[in-house]
């Protein structure tokens, strides 16, 4: 039971970074409560199919709050809202904040680093291009 509700709080948050496919399994699975077997039967497709896709989200459901931790600052955000103490919110606002900054400056150097690695390999390709024309291959 422990897992349904864990994983019913991730498909709510992240179901929208699954494919289309993903959400109507999961989701009956989960949310509709039907068996491997029926979701089998419901998309013409073997069990064993219908519990690899359940457990690639399940996968992805974890990485993505490994990654998020959205739900996990929800139920922080929640908590926070029954506290008296002020103090203790500024507080726990602060360290979810600066866990935000983080997340986001990380992201933003990794797509600085792909862009610079796109950036390069067009610099190869352009060489390579150059290097190709300018060859005795290219004249004959």
């Amino acid at each position: 039971m422990k897992d349904v509700l864990k994983y019913n709080k991730l498909f709510d948050n992240y179901k929208k970074l699954l494919k289309e496919d993903e959400i109507k399994i999961f989701s009956d699975y989960y949310e509709e409560d039907l068996s491997m077997q029926e979701i089998a039967d419901n998309y013409g497709i073997s069990k064993a199919a219908v519990g690899k896709r359940i457990k690639t989200v399940e996968e992805k459901l974890n990485n993505y709050e490994d990654s998020l931790n959205i739900v996990k600052n929800n139920e922080i955000l929640e908590k926070l809202l029954s506290e008296n103490d002020i103090d203790k919110i500024k507080e726990t606002i602060g360290i979810i904040l600066k866990w935000w900054v983080i997340i986001i400056t990380r992201s933003l150097l990794i797509w600085l680093l792909f862009l610079f690695t796109l950036e390069n390999n067009y610099k190869v390709l352009y060489d390579v291009y150059i290097q190709y024309t300018r060859s005795k291959w290219y004249e004959q």
